[in-house]
């Protein structure tokens, strides 16, 4: 514990909250990525 810093989120959920965090942006860079493709798909 370091006094006068303070943090809240994802850097304070240990490794599983990194695996997480690394899960969840995957998953929405692939969802932007198939949108992205849907829509030059349509022209």
């Amino acid at each position: 514990m370091c006094h006068g810093i303070f943090a809240c989120g994802d850097c304070t959920g240990g490794l599983l909250q990194i695996s997480k965090a690394v899960y969840e942006g995957t998953k929405a860079g692939l969802g932007a990525i198939k949108h992205l493709r849907s829509i030059k798909d349509k022209q």
